[in-house]
Formats: C-alpha cells, sequence, structure tokens
C-alpha cells in the first residue's frame, strides 16, 4: 500500500481521523481504511458499476465494527452483501486500525470489469463511541475514482518451466507427422514446414491427450499473431478466444498477452520479428506460463488447475503468414 495514494480522509469529530485506499488488479478489487481515535462503527459502500448506490447494480456493503478480537474487527456485509468477501484487520501501537479487504472481479463476486478504465464508487460513513456519524466523503454521496492501469510491469514470480528438449518432450511432431490433425483449410506442407495462409483461422493440433500439466513448443516465423492452444474436453471449436491461449503479436503485432478462458492476462512488450522463433505455452502448480526464444515472459494464475486438458495446438490466421518447423510436447498426469 506504500505506493497507493488515499483515495479518502477523514479529520474531524472529537478527534476521529480515517483514511481510504483503494487498488484493483485482474482478480479482486482491493481496499485499506485506517481509522483511530474514538470510533464505534464503520460503514464502507462501494458501487462497482459506477450507477449509483440506488441502482442495485452492483452495490455492496461492509460493515467493521470495533472489537476486542479478531484483530480488533467484526465484519458484517450490507445492502446486496458482499459475495467472496476477504477480509483482515489489525491494531497498531498508536491505536489505529488497519482494516484490509477484497471483493473478487467475476466468478462468485457481482462485479464484471476486467483491466482500468471503469468507475469505482465508495461511500464511508465513521461512527463514534457517542454515535455521531462521520462522513468522509460529503454525506449521501459516493465518491467515485476512475480505476487506472497499473503502471511499469510486476516482476515475474519465481518457479518458470525451461525451454522443452527434444530429450524431455514425450512428443516431437515435423511437419507431415501423421499424429498432426487440422481443422479448418488455412494449413499446408509446404517441403519441412507447415505454412498458414489467409485470414480465417485454423489450428494444428495434437489430440487424444489427458494431461494435468503440459508443455507446448513451437519453432516458428510469423509477420505477426504466433498463437498456441491448450484445450479442455467438451470445447468444440479450437479457437484463440477459447480455453488456455498464448499469443505473441496479437492485433496486428501490438500486443502480447495470456488469454484464459476468454480473459486476457499479463502483458509483455515482445513483439514478432522476422526469421525463426520459439515459443511455449507451459502449465503446471496452478499457474499458466509463456516463454518466448526461451525466455519467460507471461504469468497468470491457472484459473481452473483441476481441469484436464485433451488437445494442444498451434493456431494460424489474421494474415499472420504462420510457418511452423517442429512441434514438441510433454504432458504429464499431475501438476507439479
Amino acid at each position: 500500500w506504500g505506493a497507493v495514494p488515499d483515495s479518502g480522509a477523514l479529520r474531524k469529530g472529537g478527534g476521529i481521523t480515517a483514511t481510504f485506499k483503494q487498488a484493483h488488479d485482474e482478480t479482486a478489487y482491493y481496499g485499506l481504511l485506517v481509522p483511530k481515535g474514538p470510533w464505534k462503527k464503520v460503514r464502507v459502500t462501494p458501487d462497482g458499476e459506477g450507477q449509483g448506490v440506488f441502482s442495485g447494480q452492483g452495490v455492496q456493503g461492509v460493515e467493521v465494527t470495533r472489537a476486542a478480537g479478531n484483530g480488533g474487527a467484526t465484519v458484517r456485509p450490507q445492502w446486496n452483501g458482499a459475495p467472496g468477501l476477504k477480509w483482515k484487520a489489525s491494531r497498531a501501537p498508536d491505536g489505529s486500525l488497519a482494516f484490509e479487504w477484497s471483493l473478487p472481479n467475476r466468478g462468485e463476486g457481482v462485479w464484471f470489469w476486467d483491466r482500468g478504465g471503469r468507475e469505482i464508487g465508495a461511500a464511508i460513513e465513521v461512527t463514534a463511541t457517542d454515535d455521531r456519524v462521520y462522513s468522509v466523503y460529503e454525506p449521501y454521496r459516493l465518491f467515485y475514482a476512475r480505476m487506472l492501469e497499473p503502471a511499469g510491469r510486476a516482476p515475474l514470480p519465481a518457479g518458470a518451466p525451461a525451454e522443452l528438449t527434444r530429450e524431455q518432450a514425450t512428443k516431437v511432431l515435423l511437419p507431415g507427422d501423421p499424429a498432426l490433425k487440422f481443422t479448418g483449410a488455412g494449413w499446408k506442407r509446404e517441403g519441412n514446414a507447415l505454412r498458414h495462409t489467409g485470414e480465417d483461422e485454423s489450428a494444428a493440433y495434437l489430440d487424444a491427450l489427458q494431461a494435468l500439466d503440459f508443455d507446448l513448443w513451437v519453432r516458428f516465423e510469423a509477420k505477426q499473431d504466433a498463437i498456441l492452444g491448450a484445450f479442455v474436453p467438451g470445447t468444440q471449436e479450437l479457437s484463440a478466444g477459447r480455453d488456455y491461449i498464448a499469443f505473441v503479436g496479437g492485433y496486428a503485432n501490438t500486443a502480447t498477452r495470456l488469454r484464459l478462458f476468454g480473459r486476457e492476462a499479463g502483458e509483455d512488450t515482445t513483439m514478432l520479428t522476422p526469421g525463426p522463433h520459439t515459443m511455449q505455452l507451459s502449465r503446471r502448480g496452478g499457474a499458466v506460463w509463456c516463454l518466448f526464444d526461451g525466455k519467460p515472459i507471461l504469468h497468470a494464475p491457472d484459473p481452473d488447475p483441476k481441469k484436464i486438458v485433451d488437445r494442444l495446438a498451434v493456431l494460424g490466421g489474421y494474415n499472420g503468414d504462420q510457418v511452423v518447423h517442429e512441434i514438441r510436447v510433454r504432458t504429464g498426469t499431475a501438476s507439479k
């Protein structure tokens, strides 16, 4: 929280003070409330859809009451509740309480927004021990703050997989291997390579897998849209909008991200350049990784680490002129 500026402050009312900070990432909204002095309870009402507290859309509530145990607080949901709420509280030597909480984005949560740009509203009322009530902002009006994109790039965590070697691979597939199957008509064999032409998306894939953890490695060339995918049973269409996707140089060679079950995650500045490259999509230990030219560039939590993967694919299309020289695959039955 040290680098996050205050979103609100209360400094009045018989020695009561309170500060409020807020933040977000791809999984949750986070708040930090620090009341101090003769306060009895604090009510926080966040509006995650920016439509007003009486709209009934995306309005949640949390009431924090001063207590002897539980780190100094007891918590009760307000308004429409706070599904998925997580919180912790701790008392500081100066008598203040640090109350932190999070509300999930999607899943069991009621907010549905990605990345920055959305306005989040907040009303914060502090009740003193003499039952006077003070508002951090103008009473009965929410203060709206627009969530910004994160500045800079967080370092990748430890534990990235190594680049898959031929010796470690479960299968090594060269163009013309009968184990490779195709959707659409974009892929054609040209000598010792597979070449994709045209805008329509099509897949070169390996099926009949039962994998929890995997590595999919490819040596390729492309002018844009290098795309690897892993698909779960029941998914009919092998598409870049489905299941586990890594793309380098997408959106006309302007974006490099993971797309997990339709939701984009991670960000890197790597783009495609002429000549051969290697790319790897990996899943293990509750995480999804992408490597490019042997270097980890993308990471995200696995949204469903117990889900079996039964197909691995190289996707062509979007006029990317993709050329595949070699594919390596490693599959495992237990995520490590």
